[in-house]
């Protein structure tokens, strides 16, 4: 567009089409209508000291270079702190997912739900599929069972306790079902006969042959020590080959929580049986049908307003996850030997 004066010295402005407008005295600008919802950015103040506090364990320096968003090199960083605490392979081998959210009670269409203060911010670590393939070891525990009686019993309650992350045993999965499918009592009949109090028989047995999955089919597929192991059975030493695994100590955590009023599935299946996957896979299509979330292997921490207890949150983070880490090596290993060449215990 240019300027152009007619023949009484009145300027108008003409377009590159060729048509003549008056010129405007001044330029109006729409106003820029912006969302009524924008998701929280964090306080800068309360996001830098978390950032101080994993910056001992891994390398900011890159990160801060190429983006100038506090959140935004908080959630990078904490999701190359997490693969720094996983054994090469093992970080490799897992699709992890790792969260950083400054509104938890606002997060839109999501139904994620957390235990809490309003201005807590929460990390979220998950993990984005199964595994069942590398890290199933029934066979290994089943031939130490066999041979040494109650061994097997202590592996599996070893193993359940080794890591705050589920892990799918025989026994963790009895307990899903019980939290999804029965409503949390004992087994589907309990929880039939708590909805069906007042109704007959006929109702009752209906009910009944609608479950999907039952106490028997677990009954069917599992011997009971793999439904309940007691880890007190066996008192003989323990093979060399298996020290690894029982020097993990027995800690509490204050700090680590589980995500509440969600799907929560066990993400690393060591139990290679149909069973354990048809349940899963019920289970999961379950929940994605009704429009729920889905956790697998999920835990989170809080981080309060006055960044109370940060040292503590950080250090159970790490101790968490370097446990996870250090358990699935020892499973992968567990299986790859069982698999591809024996290990007999002496």
């Amino acid at each position: 567009m240019y300027q152009k004066t007619d023949s009484c010295g009145q300027s108008y402005a003409v377009d590159s089409a060729g048509c003549g407008v008056p010129a405007a005295s001044f330029i109006t600008i729409p106003r820029l209508v912006l969302p009524m919802e924008l998701y929280s950015q964090g306080n800068p103040s309360r996001i830098l000291p978390i950032l101080h506090g994993i910056g001992h364990d891994t390398d900011l320096e890159p990160l801060l270079k190429n983006d100038h968003s506090p959140l935004s090199v908080l959630k990078k960083a904490l999701q190359q702190w997490f693969a720094g605490m996983l054994p090469k392979e093992i970080e490799q081998a897992l699709d992890f997912e790792v969260d950083f959210i400054t509104e938890p009670d606002n997060q839109g269409c999501s139904d994620l739900e957390f235990d809490s203060a309003e201005d807590d911010y929460v990390l979220l670590f998950r993990l984005g599929s199964p595994y069942a393939s590398d890290f199933s070891v029934e066979k290994a525990i089943l031939r130490y069972e066999a041979e040494f009686p109650g061994l097997g019993q202590k592996i599996l309650r070893k193993i359940s306790t080794a890591t705050p992350f589920d892990i799918g045993t025989p026994q963790l999965f009895l307990d899903v079902v019980r939290e999804n499918c029965w409503n949390g009592y004992e087994d589907e009949k309990e929880y039939v006969d708590e909805i069906c109090s007042c109704e007959d028989e006929e109702t009752r047995q209906m009910y009944l042959d609608e479950m999907d999955i039952t106490r028997a089919d677990f009954d069917e597929n599992f011997e009971p020590w793999m439904l309940q192991p007691d880890e007190t059975v066996f008192q003989g030493s323990i093979p060399p080959e298996l020290e690894e695994l029982f020097q993990f100590p027995d800690r509490k955590y204050s700090h680590t929580e589980y995500p509440c009023c969600n799907t929560n599935l066990p993400g690393i299946l060591i139990w290679h049986n149909n069973m354990i996957f048809d349940c899963f896979d019920n289970i999961y299509d379950q929940a994605a049908n009704d429009g729920r979330d889905i956790i697998l292997s999920g835990l989170y921490w809080t981080f309060s307003k006055d960044s109370a207890h940060l040292a503590e949150t950080l250090e159970e983070i790490s101790h968490a996850v370097n446990s996870l880490g250090r358990l699935l090596l020892i499973l992968n290993r567990s299986h790859t030997e069982e698999e591809y060449g024996s290990n007999d215990p002496q």
